[in-house]
């Protein structure tokens, strides 16, 4: 049931504002984009009547998805562009600069955090993952709720940082990158827009950036050629000789940990990304970004279990058959199942400890404030199935324990479950350490207290902004020290404890 948008509008929100207004109301449509224009409001608490600061201007939208396209609260594309209609490379809410964009409506995800969880759990890894904030929406005046604003995947210097593939790359070195490919469904039930695979079982890769029309013949056959040698090497009973010339090995694992984290239905066989860089810059496929993780941590309901027990790469064979054939054959290979087993060690040791992944569920609570109140006023969906949920709850509070519940309970299993093997060796040296500390009053305003568990020489607090740019850094003295904070403006900031290059903990503040 859809409220009247009335009852959703908000007096003020600590979010970021996006009103978009299409040309006499015309509605946005699944291909092609309509031009309208947008602005963002984004100065600490926001609204509507404040003027637009992060973004005035034109832009092309359009709606996205596939299944999700059924639901009633939309997800979109769009482009910023001059008046003139060409495209307009701007930083929107801190990200890099870039004109292609994502408005990710969550619905039936009802944390509203599950890609942005992905995402940060992803970028800890050191991997280019799509930057992300969230925002409420308005479109013709109308409340749409609570989105993740998020950078598309494109070749780009901030984002899949590869060569810039122009049509006259035709051999030697410019031709061999760079790429990105993903395999997912066939939209168009032709292969136009990309190829199928010989083996089975046959997955469909479609060429993504450039895209079909933008390539050359020879630039489609030399990375289908490459794919295909790559599977006729995984497909020899000796692949392990040459395997690791077509791959970037390191990518894989942690592609492989993110997604096993997840342990999404779509995992390996939709939205699963690839990209190939020159020769002259290593030359090998390295897998992600990764990408839509609405059906990630225990989210589904069909086909294979969404427990938090399992591993969803093993599906291939059991309850699923769409994964490619060489996913289970590279991931159980002792070489590359041994370095899962010490990434895993080292990364749980720092950015993936629980404690780190549960804070920042919490900072991101923090951050949208009463918005996600508003959501579910303008989308009835709570206490209701939404396909393909598998947890229902009756309030906002339960579909996030819910999340938390099953994402500790998957970091456990996992933990005692772990592929591989790792010896003392093969472990990064210098893991991140994590311990808690408090900071109280919070929200603040002139001055902030510091609780820490122990004193320690040479320990600070970092003071960042969302983008993780250092804003303050104050010595840290005895177990309790008090900082004059007046020098920040007003909005949300994140802190680490940082001693001796070990970093303990994150929390969030929120200065008035």
């Amino acid at each position: 049931m859809l409220l009247n948008s009335s009852f959703c509008i908000a007096q003020t929100s600590s979010l970021p504002l996006i009103e978009i207004s299409t040309n006499g109301n015309v509605s946005i449509k699944d291909e092609p984009k309509i031009s309208a224009h947008m602005g963002i409001i984004d100065q600490g608490m926001n609204s509507l009547s404040d003027p637009y600061n992060g973004y005035d201007g034109s832009i092309g939208i359009e709606i996205r998805g596939a299944s999700s396209q059924s639901f009633q609260k939309k997800s979109y594309s769009f482009e910023t562009r001059l008046s003139s209609g060409e495209n307009n490379n701007v930083s929107l809410l801190g990200m890099p600069k870039e004109n292609d964009w994502v408005l990710h409506g969550p619905y039936s995800d009802k944390s509203l955090l599950r890609n942005s969880l992905a995402y940060h759990i992803g970028a800890q890894t050191g991997q280019y993952t799509p930057r992300t904030r969230l925002c409420e929406l308005y479109i013709n005046k109308d409340y749409r709720g609570v989105y993740l604003l998020t950078e598309k995947i494109k070749r780009d210097e901030n984002r899949v940082d590869i060569a810039n593939l122009k049509p006259e790359d035709i051999s030697g070195d410019e031709l061999s990158g760079g790429y990105i490919i993903q395999i997912d469904r066939d939209n168009k039930s032709t292969d136009i827009d990309g190829w199928w695979t010989d083996y089975s079982p046959s997955k469909f890769v479609a060429f993504h950036d450039p895209s079909y029309n933008e390539l050359q013949d020879v630039q489609r056959e030399y990375i289908r050629t490459y794919i295909s040698d790559f599977e006729n090497q995984m497909r020899t009973p000796d692949f392990t000789k040459k395997y690791a010339e077509y791959i970037d090995e390191d990518s894989w694992v942690d592609y492989f940990i993110v997604s096993e984290i997840g342990k999404h239905i779509d995992a390996y066989k939709l939205s699963f990304y690839m990209h190939k860089k020159k020769s002259t810059n290593g030359g090998k496929l390295h897998f992600g970004p990764l990408w839509d993780f609405n059906l990630a941590f225990g989210n589904f309901d069909f086909v294979c279990s969404p427990d938090p027990e399992g591993w969803s790469y093993e599906w291939q064979g059991t309850c699923d058959n769409s994964h490619p054939f060489w996913i289970k054959k590279l991931t159980d290979y002792p070489k590359v199942s041994d370095k899962i087993n010490c990434r895993w060690i080292t990364l749980r040791n720092g950015p993936l400890h629980t404690d780190s992944l549960l804070q920042y569920i919490d900072n991101r609570l923090i951050e949208m404030g009463d918005a996600p109140t508003r959501n579910f006023e303008k989308w009835d969906v709570l206490g209701n199935y939404v396909w393909p949920n598998y947890y229902v709850g009756e309030s906002y509070e339960d579909e996030v324990t819910y999340l938390k519940n099953w994402l500790t309970t998957r970091l456990t299993w996992m933990d005692n479950n772990m592929i591989g093997e790792c010896t003392v060796s093969k472990v990064e040296s210098n893991p991140i350490s994590v311990y808690s500390y408090t900071l109280y009053p919070n929200p603040c305003s002139q001055y902030l207290f510091v609780e820490t568990e122990i004193a320690q020489e040479y320990q600070r607090i970092e003071i960042t902004n969302h983008l993780g740019t250092l804003i303050e850094s104050f010595p840290l003295s005895g177990t309790v020290t008090k900082l004059d904070i007046s020098s920040l403006s007003t909005g949300l900031y994140s802190t680490r404890i940082v001693n001796d290059r070990q970093i303990k903990g994150h929390r969030m503040i929120w200065v008035k």
